[in-house]
């Protein structure tokens, strides 16, 4: 399901916001937040009936929200029953179900089929089941006393196969761990062709970790996609570290026992992908920890514990071969949270779920969940003393979010009270499109409002998923007032598998009329991939626009699509070595297929050549990295720049050489870099079809130190991209410490674009600056986002025709004399929903609308976005002020 997280609104569109910025020729809050059974007549005489599940998932594998941190689960007294069937609703035996319990819980099934876990709290739980080759869920249910069994339905699903080498060599590692990161790590050995296969993965983006001894670990983002005869395949290349070590201090200078530290490459990644329940390191008696293998390159070193607020040291740059020593992180003061949870009479409600995120920051920022007492009451420990967001939640209610501030109240004396307040309920149906009900269907709803699309209303409130009964009904409670859009799937499938919820949504009101939802089986589409040499790629990807990456292992380049809603569809097909193709209006009917025959890929023009020192002398394990030129200003991170701008990177042999294909004839933009060695020249490459042969002579780099603030103190977790106009795709990422600070070490001497990004009450901040890098010189750069003292509402006016149902909204300050960066704030606007924008300074802006639909750009990103800007001043008062816009067309 297309999701309109802060990750689409921070990094994919920031390239939108800078070209906003580029055509209006400008220089470079308050307190308040605003069910399961077997089909009958199965092929068994087992018989397993449930009720109807209205749950919250808990971070489902989405890339825009934190994962929530589970205290660990006081001992329970119910039981939670369940039956596994395979393709053919039959039972299957010795199938292992996973419970996302803290700590994590495993069973297998009977001979029946069936499996059962004791000793459970009352709480929201996932679960999920795999045998052989075969996945079901991640399913979501509130447990209760009233709980009757579920069924998880077995699915073919996708495996990876995964081949570790040696960098530089690239010999075979047998003996290395690969490890996939789910609710509990699948893990494989490589045999001694250093190959290991993992099986029956969910769908998603799931981190990938590959241990082997004598190197350091590796960890990587992993596309998985649906099943396929022929596995995934990825190739990991490891390499030989260095030590590094260091200790653990509180804010009074000592060293603090029992927290766990672990590391965080600082730069590169968007993605969290260390996790301290396996990555991270204990601190001793002295409060020491040690790694002994990193790769080099700059990292941040995180320490936490469950009585402890985060600490992180300031960024750390490792050398290849020389250990690090002395690294000290220091941990904040801490604090302890007590409540209740009330509801909507003034009762206790026991065994509610409380969360709390920091209410700053984009990523690596607190997310938390404890479980009530019988009293309703609870104590979070180990909390800084900043800004959070609180949420309760029960199995029919859930509260409005709500703020407190521990930074101005470090020692809060009396409970936060929260009240279940969030009552209404929305009830329906599912059939299937010859009117027969659709048992067990599996049901989403979102609710269509601008504040549903924030960091922490999505990370406190998580996916509204349900499971229809045998009859096809389905009733979702504890949700608040509004109008919901709901989407319908067959049994068993996940919400991670994006391809099964393009169908459009069915618009529903609480309280209102029973919603009925059709589930369109949808058809088929299928083909052939071939090189224009007719060759088979080893591995390529196919990309239906709006469904995310489908990956396959090459084969014999045949690809398969199940399950595609009816009507026409652009499909994107891509790989190593080959131009992206694009294969427009595809016509899909339901449960007919679709054969595109042989889809033939062109191989491009090629580019080689080898990166040298200032010497001539070669450099092994550069990374060199290409694109098409960027469009101005922007900025584009993240798949954006695979997809749209081509990125491709790839890494020097011992020779210092390497190889790009499948290059296009546009304008490009070349670029290499080594940790230790310095960064190229960015070099621009003509237009043309001829094989080209490129050194590129790495030279001295410079760096760049920063914070990021806002209202004189701190953030965390924000978002600072650092780039040239003239380098590919992708820029240098980073997230800031506990402390705000940031730190690039590698950039090659010029003029740079810094770009910060946080959240806060919903509204997403952008803040930049430019600045020049000298070789062998450190730049220092502060941004602060401002605070001001006013709320602007954005209402779309009513208008008649084909209308976008959801637009993005960005409040840009005009620039002042004497200034070059500007700041803006990004929201969603709906028809019936307002954009809200917090700690507004009165002042001129700009006001851009444009629609959250638009179409990714296909022509090397110089597609601009169709926004419609207007001039608009905010007063000193009042405090809340109102402008209506129109919203755009399709």
């Amino acid at each position: 399901m297309k999701r309109l997280g802060l990750v689409v609104l921070g990094l994919v569109v920031l390239g939108a916001i800078l070209l906003t910025l580029r055509g209006l020729n400008a220089p470079a809050g308050d307190e308040s937040a605003d069910g399961k059974s077997a089909s009958p007549e199965r092929k068994t005489r087992v018989t397993v009936r449930s009720q109807n599940v209205a749950s919250r998932g808990l971070g489902l594998a989405e890339a825009n929200t934190l994962s929530i941190v589970l205290d660990e689960d006081p001992e329970g007294s119910l039981r939670l029953q369940g039956l596994v069937l395979d393709p053919q609703e039959l039972p299957v035996a010795d199938a292992t179900v996973l419970l996302d319990s803290n700590p994590v819980r495993s069973a297998r099934t009977e001979k029946d089929g069936t499996f059962t876990f004791t000793g459970l709290p009352p709480r929201s739980y996932q679960l999920e089941a795999r045998h052989g080759s075969l996945q079901a869920g991640p399913l979501s249910l509130w447990l209760s006393e009233r709980s009757e069994p579920l069924v998880l339905h077995l699915r073919p699903a996708a495996s990876l196969e995964v081949e570790v080498v040696e960098a530089s060599s690239r010999r075979a590692v047998p003996g290395a761990v690969v490890e996939l990161r789910t609710q509990q790590p699948r893990s494989a050995t490589t045999d001694g062709s250093g190959r290991a296969l993992l099986q029956a993965l969910p769908t998603g983006r799931l981190v990938l970790k590959v241990s082997a001894r004598g190197f350091s670990p590796v960890w990587q983002s992993i596309s998985v996609g649906q099943a396929s005869s022929v596995p995934q395949r990825v190739t990991v290349a490891v390499r030989s570290g260095a030590a590094v070590s260091g200790t653990v201090v509180d804010a009074r200078g000592a060293p603090v026992s029992g927290v766990t530290v672990t590391p965080a490459p600082s730069t590169q990644s968007l993605q969290t992908l260390t996790d301290a329940r396996w990555d991270g390191a204990v601190t001793d008696a002295s409060g020491r920890w040690r790694f002994e293998q990193l790769e080099a390159g700059s990292y941040r070193f995180e320490a936490s514990g469950p009585q402890r607020a985060t600490g992180s040291s300031a960024p750390v740059t490792l050398e290849e071969v020389r250990e690090t020593s002395g690294v000290t992180i220091t941990l904040p003061e801490s604090t302890r949270l007590m409540g209740q949870v009330l509801d909507d009479r003034g009762e206790p409600v026991p065994h509610a779920l409380v969360r709390v995120a920091i209410d700053e920051g984009m990523s690596r920022t607190l997310a938390r969940q404890v479980t009530c007492d019988q009293r309703g009451e609870f104590v979070m420990e180990g909390l800084p003393q900043r800004r959070l967001a609180l949420l309760a939640q029960h199995e029919q209610a859930s509260s409005i979010i709500r703020y407190v501030d521990l930074s101005q109240e470090p020692v809060r004396q009396e409970k936060v009270l929260l009240v279940l307040n969030a009552t209404e309920v929305l009830r329906g149906r599912v059939e299937f499109s010859n009117g027969q009900p659709a048992g067990e269907a599996v049901v989403q709803a979102e609710l269509s409002s601008a504040r549903a699309h924030g960091r922490v209303e999505q990370t406190l409130r998580g996916q509204l998923v349900a499971q229809a009964d045998p009859a096809g009904r389905f009733e979702l409670r504890g949700l608040q007032p509004g109008t919901y859009l709901l989407r319908a799937a067959p049994p068993g499938t996940p919400p991670q598998r994006r391809l099964a919820w393009l169908v459009p949504p069915v618009q529903a009101e609480t309280g209102g009329r029973e919603a009925v939802l059709r589930i369109n089986l949808g058809g088929t589409i299928q083909g052939q991939v071939r090189r224009d040499d007719n060759s088979v790629p080893e591995s390529f990807s196919v990309v239906l626009r709006g469904s995310g990456s489908i990956p396959y292992g090459g084969g014999d380049g045949r690809f398969l699509l199940q399950g595609v809603p009816e009507g026409s569809h652009t499909l994107y097909i891509t790989g190593p070595g080959v131009i992206t193709k694009a294969v427009p209006d595809v016509q899909v009917q339901e449960g007919k297929e679709t054969d595109l025959g042989v889809v033939v890929l062109q191989a491009g023009r090629r580019l080689q050549g080898q990166v040298l020192r200032a010497n001539g002398t070669p450099v092994a394990d550069a990374t060199v990295s290409i694109s098409q030129a960027l469009k101005g200003s922007g900025v584009v991170v993240g798949t954006a720049a695979e997809l749209d701008y081509g990125l491709q990177q790839a890494r020097t042999g011992a020779d210092g050489r390497f190889t790009f294909a499948g290059l296009p004839i546009t304008p490009l933009q070349l670029m290499g870099e080594h940790s230790q060695e310095g960064r190229s020249e960015f070099v621009q490459i003509p237009a043309g079809v001829a094989a080209l042969e490129m050194n590129l002579r790495l030279a001295a780099t410079g760096q760049l130190e920063g914070t990021v603030l806002s209202g004189g103190q701190p953030v965390s977790g924000a978002l600072v991209m650092v780039t040239n106009p003239g380098a590919p795709a992708g820029g240098t990422t980073g997230t800031t410490g506990t402390d705000g600070r940031f730190r690039f070490d590698n950039l090659a001497p010029g003029t740079y674009m810094v770009l910060a990004v946080a959240d806060s009450t919903g509204s997403q901040q952008v803040q930049r600056t430019t600045t020049t890098i000298q070789a062998q010189q450190v730049a220092r750069v502060e941004l602060e986002f401002p605070q001001g003292d006013v709320t602007v509402f954005v209402r779309a006016q009513p208008a008649e025709g084909a209308l976008a149902t959801s637009a993005r909204v960005i409040l840009m300050a005009k620039a002042q004399p004497g200034t070059t960066a500007p700041p803006a704030q990004v929201q969603v606007l709906t028809p019936v929903e307002p954009a809200r924008f917090t700690a507004v300074i009165p002042g001129d802006y700009n006001l851009c609308v444009s629609p959250m639909t638009e179409a990714p750009p296909t022509d090397g990103g110089t597609t601009a976005p169709r926004s419609k800007c207007n001039p608009f001043t905010v007063s000193q008062q009042p405090s809340l002020q109102e402008v209506m816009v129109a919203m755009p067309q399709l």
